[in-house]
């Protein structure tokens, strides 16, 4: 049982990570109606998430510094608003 404290930790990073991957995809799907120059741009996010989510996996557990949240908040936002942008062109 003390093994789950210490996973605990994590899972603020993990959570983040996988939100903002969770954006990505759905801003890709957005894309794909869209058509192509756009769905490329969103398969380079998409990559960028996923090399986020191996540098997060990589370091030990710790909790996020506000900073960091603070990024990807933000990127979530940006992604949110490309999305709409995407809706309106359609």
């Amino acid at each position: 049982m003390g093994n789950n404290s210490s996973c605990s930790l994590q899972t603020p990073a993990a959570t983040a990570a996988a939100a903002a991957a969770a954006t990505a995809a759905a801003a890709a799907a957005a894309a794909a109606d869209a058509g192509g120059s756009e769905r490329q741009q969103q398969q380079q996010q998409q990559q960028q998430q996923q090399q986020q989510q191996k540098q997060q996996q990589e370091r030990p557990p710790e909790p996020l510094p506000p900073l960091l949240l603070q990024q990807q908040q933000q990127q979530q936002q940006q992604q949110q608003q490309q999305e709409q942008q995407q809706q309106q062109e359609i």
